[in-house]
């Protein structure tokens, strides 16, 4: 186990999320550095977001990307005084996502059991067969192809309705590491393939203790982006704090 305040944990998730994280987290032992790579705002114009809202009956399926897709939407349904269709099925990403939606809809919810991703959400038995289906997926602008790809594989027409934007951050490195130096253990923890992009780019040589440094991350495709930049990175099976924190003070990386 780690030495006790010896941990610290950069999260570059928008600050909301940062924010969270911290006041779920049971060892305050642990340190939390937020530093966002993203920021999230609405959408400069949502004429067509709200179009896709007056069509919502064409759909059999609806499936959110995130808590934001779901805050988003939320705002638009309640200012276009939209009723969901009770025949819609409705899913989402991971159980946050879920938690967020039942309180909000006071529906039934589908997601996955353990692993939380597009590729395990395909996997249940309400997507085996989508032949003639439509499916909205409730995002952000941009993001990974790799849901649509796999609903649309079973026989599914997909769109997307995205209801927000993410603005990309600049993280100071070199201020960074003089705030780090202090403790034995640092974590990164990026959860964005678009932000881990990002982070790339802004990497330099000057910035060589990157190396002595762990990374959380949530889906292969970010450990394939950052290989090489870290001592080891560590792919969660979920963004869920007390996995996050198992890993902080239990991993064997220690």
């Amino acid at each position: 186990m780690a030495n006790i305040k010896n941990v610290v944990l950069i999260s570059t998730r928008p600050e909301e999320n940062n924010r969270q994280l911290v006041n779920e987290l049971v060892n305050k032992d642990v340190e939390v550095l937020s530093c966002p790579l993203t920021k999230i705002t609405a959408l400069d114009d949502y004429a067509q977001f709200d179009h896709q809202l007056s069509k919502l009956h064409a759909y059999q399926h609806l499936i959110f990307i995130s808590t934001n897709a779901v805050k988003f939407f939320m705002q638009r349904v309640k200012l276009n005084l939209v009723a969901l269709p009770s025949t819609l099925i409705v899913s989402a990403i991971g159980p946050t996502t879920k938690k967020m939606l039942q309180k909000n809809l006071h529906l039934a919810v589908h997601c996955p059991k353990d692993t939380y991703d597009s590729e395990n959400l395909i996997k249940l038995n309400i997507f085996h067969d989508l032949t003639g289906q439509k499916i909205l997926i409730v995002r952000g602008k941009g993001g990974r192809e790799a849901l649509k790809q796999l609903l649309e594989q079973n026989g599914a027409s997909v769109h997307y309705a995205e209801c927000y934007q993410r603005n990309y951050l600049h993280i100071d490195l070199a201020g960074l590491k003089k705030r780090v130096e202090k403790f034995s253990h640092r974590y990164f923890l990026i959860t964005s393939l678009e932000s881990a992009k990002k982070f790339k780019r802004d990497v330099n040589e000057k910035d060589s203790w990157l190396n002595n440094s762990f990374c959380l991350v949530n889906h292969e495709s970010i450990t394939q982006e950052l290989g090489g930049l870290f001592k080891k990175i560590v792919k969660l099976r979920s963004l869920k704090s007390d996995l996050i924190e198992k890993e902080l003070l239990h991993s064997d990386v220690h």
